[in-house]
């Protein structure tokens, strides 16, 4: 049976890459405390246990999925801001990009007696052509809890990310990324990888956070799932990650304005539409009129 690299958080973005390119998936342990992740668990804790379980084979029966998180906890937008994992999507979707977005947010509570899921690959919603050349997509398998062998921790195919078409990982060609609560499992989109079986009498909570170049669609339709009355509560930095900022130069515009009109409170009738800039500090933005300092 493979392993799956696990290192400290002290590592690099480097050293994560270097594993990533090499293996498609690897842990970083403790990049957040327990502590935090139980501040995590106790303010979703609400929205899970009114959500309800899925009812198919792929989303499980006994699992539930509580998605749109960044809207409903304040804890969840911390984690999906963590400094290394944005300098990471930043070595690896910007140069892609002007700005990437993020594409999932959901924790996946796997409940007693729940059985394997299929392996996948979450790159599949695209047309991509396997093994890619670039990866357009950064995914982020928080531990809520602990992840273990018995509990449901996430099944992983080191080095699937570089198999092509038509290939399904085998019995021997997977391990299970079993780390503490605080620790995250980072992996390309390409990496075959599903939700363990529920062994035990106690859930198995994971958040899965899912970053993407900015002209890719969303998985996740984050102006749904966190709409803009919610949103304009939110920090300037949730809310460019969700995609309330247009992506240069006119991709996801709002009345040919940045859509950040949305959360301002830009009168509709001085929502003109607007070219691009030519400032030298923000070339090829679009100019945000009236309003720039709000902007």
């Amino acid at each position: 049976m493979p392993e799956i690299t696990t290192l400290d958080p002290t590592a690099s973005v480097d050293e994560i890459l270097a594993v990533l390119h090499r293996d498609g998936a690897l842990i970083v342990r403790n990049l957040m405390t327990p502590q935090q992740m139980a501040t995590l668990s106790e303010e979703l804790r609400p929205w899970i246990d009114k959500t309800p379980n899925g009812n198919g084979d792929f989303v499980g029966y006994k699992t539930k999925r509580c998605c749109g998180v960044l809207g409903k906890s304040a804890m969840a937008g911390e984690i999906a801001t963590h400094p290394k994992i944005l300098e990471l999507c930043n070595r690896v979707l910007l140069p892609q990009c002007t700005r990437y977005r993020l594409s999932v947010s959901q924790v996946i509570s796997i409940g007693a007696s729940e059985t394997v899921q299929h392996m996948h690959r979450d790159d599949a919603l695209w047309p991509f052509e396997h093994p890619v050349k670039n990866h357009r997509l950064i995914h982020c398998i928080w531990a809520v809890t602990d992840f273990t062998a018995e509990n449901g921790a996430t099944r992983v195919a080191p080095g699937s990310h570089l198999w092509g078409e038509g290939r399904e990982p085998k019995d021997g060609e997977w391990t299970q990324a079993a780390m503490p609560a605080g620790s995250v499992l980072i992996y390309w989109a390409d990496t075959f990888h599903g939700g363990g079986a529920n062994r035990t009498g106690i859930p198995r909570d994971g958040m899965i956070l899912g970053y993407i170049v900015g002209w890719l669609r969303q998985e996740e339709e984050q102006f749904l799932a966190v709409p803009p009355e919610k949103a304009k509560t939110l920090p300037r930095k949730i809310q460019d990650l969700l995609g309330y900022k247009t992506h240069e130069p006119y991709l996801g515009w709002l009345d040919q304005n940045d859509c950040r009109v949305a959360l301002i409170d830009v009168p509709e009738d001085q929502r003109g539409a607007v070219d691009l800039s030519d400032d030298e500090e923000t070339a090829g933005e679009l100019q945000p009129g009236k309003w720039a300092v709000l902007i």
